[in-house]
């Protein structure tokens, strides 16, 4: 694991963590896992790429990269209208 400190982006209202993720998935050109619509949607203004976390778990489920009985379940009751 590399720590590196991040130049933090302009933000509207969130948090150092989320601030935290855009920068680094902007400054590496990467993917950003994520829950926080509102983030999410600031992500997105800033040409980030952003794939909502129970939608990434339905496709590791789907494809069976991983065995996620437990946390499918979990999910479903969390979020039943998104799977």
């Amino acid at each position: 694991i590399l720590v590196q400190d991040v130049e933090a982006t302009d933000s509207e209202d969130f948090g150092k963590g989320e601030l935290e993720c855009i920068s680094l998935a902007k400054k590496h050109n990467a993917l950003l896992l994520m829950n926080d619509q509102k983030a999410a949607k600031f992500a997105r203004s800033k040409g980030i790429t952003v794939i909502d976390i129970p939608i990434f778990l339905l496709y590791c489920k789907i494809c069976n990269i991983v065995e996620c009985t437990p946390i499918f379940g979990a999910l479903v009751k969390t979020y039943p209208t998104a799977i």
